[in-house]
């Protein structure tokens, strides 16, 4: 198993309890190793793991949990631009300085920027209350 296989494979095994949705982050499922892979050290519970094995392939156990191995590299300021790039991505909103979406808003005539919820006001109404 080639190290790209084997963090996916941790990944996998250690967000199990995140996506079955009985806890938040999976450093804080008492009975995972990730708490030891997260920390870079071996948790007090955890005689198992051995954190030789994956030194190196990934610097930021939390990061690469939350994302995937690419970002298992990333410091903090990178783990902050890949949620937003998450949140960017459930709205479909573009990820740019604000002068670039104006013009990119202007050049298309559509709103690119999240519009105040509720029905739109159909065509030839006013829209006024």
């Amino acid at each position: 198993m080639d190290d790209a296989h084997l963090m996916v494979a941790v990944r996998y095994f250690e967000n199990n309890q995140v996506a079955d949705g009985l806890i938040a982050n999976a450093a804080d499922w008492s009975w995972s190793r990730a708490r030891s892979h997260v920390n870079g050290r071996r948790a007090r519970h955890d005689p198992l793991t051995d954190l030789a094995a994956m030194q190196g392939i990934a610097s930021n156990g939390r990061a690469m949990l939350r994302h995937g191995l690419e970002a298992g590299g990333v410091g903090e300021n990178g783990i902050a631009v890949a949620e937003a790039i998450e949140a960017r991505l459930r709205t479909g909103r573009p990820l740019a300085a604000d002068a670039w979406i104006a013009h990119q808003k202007a050049a298309l005539g559509r709103p690119l920027t999240p519009t105040q919820p509720g029905p739109k006001p159909r065509k030839g109404e006013g829209g006024g209350i």
